[in-house]
């Protein structure tokens, strides 16, 4: 159990070095630190509570699922709210939609690139306990 806690500690180091490094990649790590810390103790209470080892999997990838439709839903609204001409799959350059162009714009808040970022979290932390225990079995 002491060997999980340091090596969360140590990604949240890794988190905070790159947070100094580079504004951008930091979120990204921190959502990803964040996202394996929840699995980590949703695994943990799968086991104590006696549930289906499946159920922990289920209801990472559901949580994944969940944020990615969330982020979908919020990226139209705020498209159609404050850029409506731009809210169409229409292809404006070959291999570039119409609405892609407003990235970078803040016609999207931050945040909402935020959900999208805890969604793929939650997708690598669906494997990451299988990983792990590769790592703790060969080590």
């Amino acid at each position: 159990m002491s060997d999980n806690i340091l090596l969360f500690a140590l990604l949240g180091v890794v988190a905070a070095v790159l947070g100094v490094l580079t504004r951008t990649f930091s979120r990204f790590v921190i959502a990803l630190v964040l996202a394996l810390g929840c699995a980590y103790v949703g695994s943990r209470i799968q086991r104590a509570a006696g549930f289906p080892y499946w159920s922990y999997y289920a209801i990472v990838i559901a949580l994944g699922g969940v944020l990615y439709i969330t982020n979908t839903i919020l990226i139209s609204f705020y498209i159609g709210r404050r850029a409506p001409e731009f809210l169409s799959n229409e292809e404006v350059i070959p291999g570039v939609q119409k609405w892609e162009l407003t990235a970078g714009t803040r016609v999207v808040p931050k945040w909402v690139s935020f959900i999208w970022i805890l969604a793929m979290g939650f997708f690598l932390a669906a494997p990451f306990e299988l990983i792990a225990l590769a790592f703790r079995n060969f080590g």
